[in-house]
């Protein structure tokens, strides 16, 4: 419960093929410094269930740009392209999905027996 009403909980649910656009105001302290670059890139994440939304994909990049620094589409004006990596190791079995995925995937890889099995690391 996020405390709107109304209106306002549109963003509390999405359907499936549906969309919806969020937005924020961002404080100019969350913005690039004075020696950054034009924009600067932080993760986003669920603070519902951390490691079970992360683990189902419930992770990524936002861009924020120094004020005036953006185009009309949001994205930086200094730059051509942006390009965007996550280096992270994930429990795919904590995440909310992992059983449905169980169910509608493994059953088509040849020799799988269904069990979650730890990997050597």
């Amino acid at each position: 419960n996020d405390g709107t009403s109304g209106g306002d909980k549109a963003d509390d649910a999405v359907a499936p093929g549906g969309e919806h656009t969020y937005e924020w105001g961002v404080p100019e302290r969350a913005g690039p410094g004075p020696n950054d670059a034009s924009s600067i890139v932080w993760e986003y994440h669920s603070h519902v269930n951390e490691v079970n939304d992360t683990a189902g994909g419930l992770v990524g990049p936002i861009v924020i740009a120094r004020a005036g620094a953006a185009g009309d589409d949001g994205r930086a004006t200094d730059i051509d392209r942006e390009l965007f990596y996550l280096f992270a190791a994930f429990d795919e079995s904590t995440s909310i999905l992992a059983e449905a995925n169980m169910e509608a995937h493994v059953s088509s890889i040849s020799g799988a027996d269904g069990e979650v099995h730890e990997a050597d690391e």
